[in-house]
């Protein structure tokens, strides 16, 4: 009895290491990333889109967007991994939560959320905020171009 409660001890823990090693599931599904940006006191639009691992886009605008409301759209597979790669290179994971130190008072909050296997993380950013790390800015700008955002904000 005492061999079969190690074996089953053992088979658990190798089981679980690759949830507990950081989300290191490889199915695209395990994946999913929303962006959230918030009006600002002037013209910002304010809208979320997130992405699936399969590739299925969901939009939901609220103001100065040329698409108000939802929409939904899908990118390529490709489009996926590149972003779970663009996450990997910004250190997501390590960022700090908040990042809302106000020094200009007209600027938008901005929230980043990834879903790696079991690892999930939100990251809400003041882009008026000296100490947002500059790759957490650029990472929500490739986002966007990455999901094609642009085309429900403005006209083509």
């Amino acid at each position: 009895m005492k061999g079969v409660k190690r074996f089953l001890i053992a088979a658990v823990t190798l089981f679980m290491a690759p949830a507990q090693a950081g989300g290191t599931d490889p199915s695209p599904t395990a994946f999913e990333l929303s962006l959230n940006r918030e009006a600002c006191f002037g013209s910002c639009p304010a809208y979320t889109v997130r992405v699936n691992g399969n590739g299925a886009v969901e939009w939901m605008g609220r103001k100065w967007v040329r698409h108000p409301g939802a929409s939904s759209t899908t990118v390529e597979p490709a489009t996926v991994k590149q972003l779970q790669q663009e996450v990997k290179a910004a250190n997501f994971f390590t960022l700090s939560d908040d990042y809302t130190r106000m020094n200009v008072s007209d600027l938008s909050y901005v929230t980043l959320e990834v879903r790696q296997g079991p690892r999930r993380k939100t990251v809400r950013f003041y882009l008026g905020d000296p100490n947002v790390p500059p790759v957490l800015v650029n990472l929500a700008k490739q986002v966007d171009l990455d999901l094609g955002t642009a085309s429900w904000i403005r006209d083509r």
